[in-house]
C-alpha cells in the first residue's frame, strides 16, 4: 500500500475504533500516505452514499450527479420489451432493471454509450399504463434504427423531465412523449461535464 484517501467522518474495524487519526499514525510509523477529505457540500452537509441514493429515489437527478461530481450512470444488456414503443413511434432500448434498483419511475434526458458510440435519447422508467411490476429502464434513442439486442449499454441520466402519469389514451400518451422528447433534448444541448472526472468517464466532453 502505497497510500490512503478516506473521508473525515471515515471509521473501520471492531466498535469502529480506526479513525483517520489512526491511519496517519500507522502511515508515518510504516511509511505510507493518507490524505483525509472533508468531503462536504455547498450547504455544509456531508456527501454520502445514502444522500446520493435518496436523491436518486427521489428523482432529483441534478441533485445526485453534484454529490457525486459525475452524471450517474448504470448499465445493462438490451432485451426484448414488449413492442409498445415501436408501435407508438418511439422504440426503445430495453434494460432489465434488478431488485433494488431505486430510481424514482419517471421519464429521463440520457446520454447513452454503445460501444465506442455516444447517443442522446429520452427514457422512461416505470409503465403506469401498462404491467408496472419490475419494469425494465427503457431508452429512445435519437436518429438511431438498429437491433442491439444482446449488447451492452451504458445510460448516463442528465436531467428528470416529469414524474410518471396515466393518460386518457394514446393520443395523449403520445403527445406527451412528443414533449418529452424535445425537453431531452433541450437538456442535452444545455448540458455540460461536472468535473474532470465526468470528461474521462467519456459521456460528456468540454
Amino acid at each position: 500500500m502505497r497510500g490512503v484517501i478516506t473521508g473525515s467522518d471515515f471509521h473501520f474495524g471492531r466498535q469502529r475504533r480506526g479513525t483517520p487519526a489512526f491511519l496517519r499514525a500507522e502511515g508515518e510509523r510504516l511509511g505510507f500516505a493518507v490524505e483525509t477529505l472533508d468531503l462536504m457540500d455547498e450547504g455544509d452537509e456531508p456527501i454520502s452514499s445514502s444522500r446520493i441514493r435518496a436523491a436518486l429515489s427521489e428523482g432529483a437527478v441534478t441533485a445526485a450527479n453534484r454529490l457525486l461530481g459525475y452524471h450517474w450512470f448504470f448499465d445493462g444488456c438490451v432485451v426484448k420489451g414488449d413492442q409498445r414503443g415501436r408501435e407508438l413511434g418511439y422504440p426503445t432500448a430495453n434494460t432489465q432493471t434488478a431488485n433494488g434498483f431505486q430510481l424514482a419511475q419517471g421519464v429521463y434526458a440520457v446520454r447513452a454509450r454503445l460501444g465506442d458510440r455516444l447517443l442522446d435519447g429520452v427514457a422512461a422508467y416505470g409503465k403506469p399504463m401498462f404491467d408496472n411490476q419490475l419494469p425494465p429502464f427503457e431508452t429512445h434513442l435519437f436518429d438511431f434504427d438498429e437491433d442491439i439486442y444482446g449488447q451492452t449499454i451504458q445510460v448516463a441520466l442528465v436531467g428528470h423531465i416529469r414524474g410518471q402519469e396515466v393518460f386518457n389514451g394514446l393520443d395523449e400518451l403520445i403527445a406527451a412523449m412528443d414533449r418529452d422528447g424535445k425537453k431531452a433534448r433541450e437538456m442535452i444541448a444545455a448540458a455540460e461535464p461536472l468535473s474532470t472526472l465526468d470528461v474521462r468517464l467519456g459521456f460528456f466532453a468540454r
